[in-house]
């Protein structure tokens, strides 16, 4: 019996010690990792490989617009890149897809991600919480990340060198919207939030740029002309039911309800019924949305209740490709692929890849750090809104994209008559946001 005991506590004591060993080892498994990465990205006879994240059951041909652009690159021969002497040569781009609605978090999503040492780079992420979550696991990983959906401010603020933000940031669309209603003339408006870090958010930051726009316009012109907030609610994110919100906000005088939801992902639901149920207990006034509104699903749901509704589009690509050559080859390109007209979140995947694609071209190198540098170091990138009009700030947020208010009426997104706002810059910490109006 004492040889059995001498055994097991043999065992156990070789366990503990092998548990205090990787708890307390200087032996860094995420360094080797991203040593390992480093060695494998540099290699030029290897594809360029690059992982897409989008949830497949509410995709916006934003899948098809990534491998659009894939196709394209690929067909042209590939990225030109320098091999070890410095010899430039061809290399082709390799993406992996990944469907956000089949993993059971964020984490374990990730960690199958960086689990690829072969990869240079992420694109995607439809949830602005799930992009800054993975922001992390990437930097630890030493992965470029490219988020061509999310808006947050939060993504970029802490200035990850990795972390790349290619549409403008929630303040610059905000301020877009509260413009645009001054200029429509609407005097009076709802605020209508979801209960979650995305509803609150463009809940603070509309009702503060009601106040600045109208002090700044007050202060130029000595006019009284303001949008003023008459009534203001929000909602959980498993609600379906708003029959008693909307009949308080119909208590009211107003112009304008502003929505501040999405139709990504679990939310289209929600949103869906919100508006349904508006026009239905008789709000006909208009209602103004984010680009998380903008959506050719409005009027196959809605019908005729989707009439007037306003939202921000970043990829006004018929206005785009009366000039820009980029836009009209791909509105061409993506028509003849799929038989539809290219949406904004297949614009923005499209974008993303192009854009990827230019760093690896300018740094010579599908190494993730010298992609990230390209992007902070230089500017006048081509997009879909022309060649060389983009720059990016130092914490990796864009500037020069421009935001187009839409008016969908009859099936189809119409530029209203009245001038929309659009951006010069964007900020990714916070600052002043420099915009101009036409």
């Amino acid at each position: 019996m004492r040889w059995l005991f001498r055994i097991t506590f043999s065992r156990v004591a070789l366990l503990a010690g092998l548990v205090l060993f990787f708890v307390f080892s200087p032996y860094d498994f995420r360094d080797n990792a991203r040593r390992k990465r480093q060695k494998l990205t540099q290699q030029s006879a290897t594809p360029m490989e690059i992982a897409l994240v989008w949830p497949a059951t509410n995709s916006h041909f934003f899948v098809e617009g990534a491998e659009l652009a894939v196709r394209e690159i690929n067909n042209a021969g590939g990225i030109t890149i320098a091999d070890m002497n410095g010899n430039l040569v061809k290399t082709r781009i390799l993406m992996h897809a990944f469907d956000e609605s089949k993993f059971r978090d964020i984490n374990s999503l990730t960690a199958q991600i960086v689990k690829n040492l072969n990869l240079s780079a992420v694109i995607g992420h439809s949830d602005p919480d799930s992009a800054i979550h993975a922001s992390i696991t990437y930097r630890d990983a030493c992965l470029l990340y490219l988020s061509p959906s999310v808006a947050d401010i939060r993504l970029t603020q802490y200035g990850f060198w990795t972390t790349v933000q290619t549409i403008p940031q929630d303040p610059v669309i905000s301020r877009a919207m509260i413009s645009f209603a001054l200029k429509q003339g609407w005097k009076k408006t709802a605020i209508l939030y979801v209960r979650n870090t995305y509803g609150l958010t463009y809940d603070s930051l509309l009702r503060a740029d009601m106040g600045e726009l109208y002090a700044r316009k007050l202060a130029a012109t000595n006019e009284v002309s303001r949008l003023e907030l008459v009534f203001q609610d929000h909602y959980s994110e498993n609600e379906r039911s708003f029959y008693p919100l909307i009949a308080a906000l119909l208590k009211q005088k107003f112009d304008l309800v502003i929505l501040a939801d999405s139709l990504v992902g679990s939310s289209r639901a929600r949103t869906f019924a919100l508006i349904y149920q508006l026009r239905e207990m008789g709000v006909t006034q208009p209602i103004l949305g984010t680009e998380e509104i903008h959506s050719n699903m409005l009027w196959p749901a809605l019908g005729l209740k989707a009439n007037d509704i306003f939202t921000a589009n970043l990829f006004n690509l018929r206005a785009a490709a009366t000039t820009n050559r980029l836009a009209r080859d791909f509105r061409a390109a993506f028509k003849s692929w799929y038989t539809n007209q290219p949406t904004m979140h297949a614009s923005m995947a499209y974008e993303a890849v192009m854009l990827l694609a230019q760093a690896a071209e300018r740094a010579k190198s599908k190494l993730p750090l010298r992609m990230a540098t390209m992007f902070t170091s230089t500017g006048e990138w081509d997009g879909l809104q022309g060649e060389g009009v983009y720059s990016f700030d130092e914490g990796g947020g864009i500037c020069g994209k421009k935001i187009t208010m839409e008016q969908m009426k009859d099936g189809i997104f119409i530029v209203p008559e009245v001038p929309e706002a659009y951006v010069i810059c964007t900020n990714s910490v916070g600052k002043t946001i420099k915009h101009r109006q036409n």
